[in-house]
């Protein structure tokens, strides 16, 4: 028994190997965690929230690119499929309910284009993006 315990930790705490997908929220913890947190709160005047606000963006066919764009997001090591299944958990995750209720999944195709040119200027797309949702910047 003490060997299959064993043989069971070790397969747990093992990375995962070459090419494996891991699951969202476990690329939310490898990704995103460190900056934005575990409640997806960011940190005030340096890293943008996602709580209570990620979903509203994908109400705008810019915002969706956006999201996309995000140097962290756009440079992930991770496959177009595990990008594009990691903001959808990202957006379920942190709704807000009404705008989840409204959310179309994202697909691989969708962010393939829009990563491989992230964002250089986010404040003003941020802001500008904001603005268009009637959503005051300093939120």
């Amino acid at each position: 028994m003490r060997g299959a315990t064993l043989l069971l930790g070790a397969a747990l705490l093992a990375p995962a190997a070459p090419g494996q997908a891991e699951s969202p929220a476990v690329n939310y913890l490898l990704h995103c965690r460190g900056c934005h947190g575990p409640e997806g709160r960011g940190s005030p005047g340096t890293v943008p929230p996602l709580a209570g606000l990620v979903a509203r963006y994908t109400t705008l066919p810019e915002g969706r690119v956006y999201l996309a764009r995000v140097p962290g997001a756009a440079s992930a090591p991770i496959s177009d499929p595990e990008l594009a299944a990691l903001l959808t958990w990202i957006v379920r995750r942190f709704g807000p309910a009404e705008a989840v209720a409204r959310f179309e999944p994202y697909s691989a195709a969708e962010v393939a284009a829009p990563r491989r040119a992230p964002l250089v200027e986010v404040d003003a797309v941020r802001n500008r993006l904001l603005q268009q949702l009637g959503v005051d910047p300093a939120y």
